[in-house]
């Protein structure tokens, strides 16, 4: 009787431990699925703004992501009514911020994962910009990380032959939590080419092809308002 009481015990308490580890297999399973779904761009572009798109989460991502690009560089910003060029426009929250506030917009990206409600998304192919937009302004927020250095390098150029000012807003990398916050927000896991860089090497990389006219800068992110290397004074009544 004492043998058979163990006997089933131990049947039971294996049978709860194999239980387990099926479950835990299962939950890393799931998750790998959603790491590599995630990363798939098709995948990214379907999901992403079905969520972000319904009423309440866009009211507030609206509010955060406007809250947050312009505690860099809204004193950047040229005066309304300028034509602002959001390159890498992403979900596209803070074109309908600039409208709002008088800007004319033009959205560009080589994904339509689009959520605004006032601007369409050119699409391009992500090598050469299209030479027929004008404006007069370009913003390029939180996106340069997210492209491999000699691709990132060549829109520089193509850029600074728009003769333009260009506001470009970066992350500062300071450890792995800034990739790894950036992988997480962006559900881009992956795929992403992690070309982060510091102040110091966005400055570097940036002087070369710009006159940096001003800076904001802090332990998380830094701002940069960029100037033809030609023209000094584009905007000489900006602060």
């Amino acid at each position: 009787m004492h043998k058979t009481l163990k006997y089933v015990f131990f049947c039971k308490f294996y049978f709860k431990s194999y239980l387990y580890n099926i479950m835990v297999l299962i939950v890393l399973i799931t998750l790998i699925i959603l790491l590599i779904l995630m990363s798939i761009d098709s995948f990214r572009k379907l999901v992403i703004p079905v969520v972000v798109s319904q009423p309440l989460i866009y009211d507030l991502a609206l509010k955060n992501r406007t809250d947050f690009i312009n505690n860099y560089i809204k004193d950047f910003l040229p005066p309304p009514p300028a034509t602002i060029l959001n390159f890498g426009c992403g979900l596209n929250l803070y074109s309908d911020y600039l409208v709002d506030v008088g800007y004319n917009v033009i959205a560009l990206d080589i994904n339509d994962v689009s959520v605004s409600k006032k601007i369409k998304p050119i699409i391009y192919d992500g090598i050469k910009i299209p030479s027929d937009l004008k404006f007069d302004c370009v913003i390029v927020t939180t996106v340069l990380h997210h492209i491999p250095e000699k691709i990132c390098i060549d829109i520089l150029k193509q850029l600074k032959s728009s003769n333009k000012q260009i506001i470009i807003m970066e992350d500062n990398y300071s450890n792995l939590s800034t990739p790894f916050w950036c992988m997480l927000t962006n559900l881009q896991f992956l795929n992403h080419p992690l070309n982060f860089k510091t102040y110091n090497e966005w400055k570097s990389l940036f002087s070369q092809h710009f006159n940096i006219k001003n800076t904001k800068v802090d332990d998380a992110v830094c701002a940069f308002n960029l100037l033809p290397l030609e023209h000094h004074k584009l905007y000489p009544n900006m602060s």
